[in-house]
């Protein structure tokens, strides 16, 4: 797990600085400032940074009760002087999915994140806030909200593209050779789907919230990219039906393919067992020891019933190949 600690990122249009690990002074009233500041916390166990967040910014109990117990539903709460967001951030390998929490507190030229773990999906924001590249530094704390929502859900689209690249190769997997262990590859993918399913689909509905009702904490002008968030969130959700049913495809391919190797295991069977059902007639009738059987004492009985056993075997040869039973 990647070391606890804290940034801050301060900029305006002109300027941009960065302190690693600042004190507890440098974190009180950031939001009486002129410009932006992104204080960005990696570890929800540093209890004297987050409490004394919580206290120079009047953070109610609750909120920091949902940032420390990381395992909450996405939502979005508006408070009085502060807007609070949760999402969460994923990972893909081999279908199996990793998560975090991701939370934010929205004020006055202040953002703050809240991560469980260091994570890659801010970086591209944190290239443009220090390159000055795009609109991200004329803009105010509440585009930079947005700047990383966006990130977020585009990390969405990576992972169900890995996800999607997965399965296509577990697809000709089974294609070539269906076996028990695509099966338990199959169920891994549906269950960690739900899992994903679970926390993208509420997005829609927090940013839907965001974008239809008048949140004081989003200018006008930023209403739009709520909107193209919104859009992103619906093609989250189509995605994730579609591998959906790509993954009830392929439960129906597997199971179609076993019953396929079942019934060609069956007909073998069948087959083998027709040379064998008549010859073992024979040798029955031939084995009640009887006294007064004929052919028993005929000279030439043995080696008659063999001719006659090989013929009838290979009439049966024939009939099955015309047949293509095999």
């Amino acid at each position: 797990m990647t070391a606890e600690s804290a940034t801050l990122f301060r900029y305006t249009q002109s300027d941009f600085t960065e302190s690693k690990n600042p004190n507890v002074a440098e974190c009180k009233h950031l939001n009486t400032t002129t410009q932006v500041n992104w204080l960005n916390v990696v570890g929800v166990n540093q209890t004297s940074l987050l409490n004394e967040i919580s206290n120079s910014y009047g953070i109610h109990p609750l909120v920091m009760e949902d940032i420390l117990h990381t395992r909450q539903r996405p939502k979005v709460e508006i408070y009085t002087d502060y807007l609070f967001v949760t999402l969460r951030i994923f990972s893909e390998q081999n279908l199996r999915l990793k998560s975090q929490q991701v939370s934010f507190i929205l004020k006055n030229n202040l953002l703050i994140s809240v991560l469980e773990q260091d994570t890659s999906v801010f970086d591209a924001v944190l290239h443009r806030i220090k390159h000055a590249q795009g609109l991200i530094r004329e803009k105010g704390e509440d585009y930079l909200l947005y700047a990383l929502m966006d990130a977020i859900i585009d990390n969405y689209f990576d992972v169900l593209v890995q996800f999607s690249d997965e399965i296509e190769l577990l697809e000709n997997d089974i294609t070539v050779n269906a076996s028990k262990k695509h099966l338990l590859k199959l169920q891994q993918a549906k269950r960690s789907l739900i899992f994903f399913k679970k926390y993208t689909i509420p997005v829609r509905e927090l940013i839907s919230n965001l974008d239809r009702n008048s949140v004081v904490f989003f200018d006008a002008d930023s209403k739009p990219y709520l909107r193209d968030l919104l859009d992103h969130s619906y093609r989250v959700n189509d995605s994730v039906e579609a591998n959906r049913d790509i993954l009830t495809s392929l439960m129906d391919l597997y199971h179609s393919m076993e019953s396929n190797r079942m019934n060609e295991v069956m007909k073998t069977l069948t087959v083998i067992s027709s040379f064998f059902i008549p010859l073992t007639f024979i040798v029955g009738v031939y084995g009640m020891n009887f006294d007064i059987m004929p052919e028993l004492k005929w000279k030439y009985g043995y080696a008659a019933i063999w001719i006659v056993m090989i013929a009838l075997s290979f009439g049966l040869f024939i009939t099955f190949k015309k047949r293509k039973w095999f």
